[in-house]
């Protein structure tokens, strides 16, 4: 029943975005004008193009810049009143990058499933365990990480040694267990 539900909560915030609140104005041609062939449309891609990574959650966010310390920013997030913090679980869609724009990761392709974040616990870099704190439900923002609070010295995969990493984030989910 949980899995349905964020289904159809990630379907439904989906379509409320990608709905046009108005038809776009057109403005009829001449009479006289001759008929030309129709123009190619966003879905026809030329036979040459490659797969690519879907633009950032993020992608011209704004809002105020905070810096966390450390070298650790965070740009963009939403108002909203519940706030995440240690111990509660974050449903997140994200895409990594290195700051010359390079992909190491996302799971904006494929199958887009979240993926889950336990605050506090570790699970995952530094960088991610404090800039996650204060994020919403709803929140897209980017997450500046330096390389102290990412991979270090040892780096990780296709990430290398001491690179500061951008990570575009947008929390899909966000659950707090019972505190009495």
């Amino acid at each position: 029943m949980t899995a349905f539900l964020l289904s159809f909560l990630f379907t439904f915030a989906s379509s409320i975005q990608d709905t046009p609140t108005s038809a776009p104005a057109t403005t009829p041609a001449p009479a006289s004008a001759p008929e030309t062939a129709p123009a190619a449309t966003p879905t026809q891609a030329p036979a040459e193009a490659t797969q690519s990574v879907p633009a950032p959650a993020t992608a011209g966010a704004s809002g105020p810049e905070q810096d966390l310390g450390d070298g650790l920013k965070v740009t963009g997030r939403t108002q909203n009143l519940v706030v995440a913090a240690p111990g509660d679980t974050l449903l997140v869609m994200y895409t990594g990058r290195l700051t010359d724009g390079t992909v190491f990761d996302t799971n904006l392709s494929g199958s887009y499933t979240p993926f889950p974040v336990r605050l506090g616990q570790g699970g995952v870099i530094q960088g991610w365990e404090r800039g996650l704190i204060g994020a919403k439900l709803g929140d897209k923002f980017t997450l500046h990480i330096p390389a102290k609070l990412a991979y270090g010295a040892a780096g990780s995969g296709p990430v290398p040694a001491n690179a500061d990493l951008i990570f575009d984030i947008e929390v899909v989910g966000h659950w707090r267990p019972y505190r009495p």
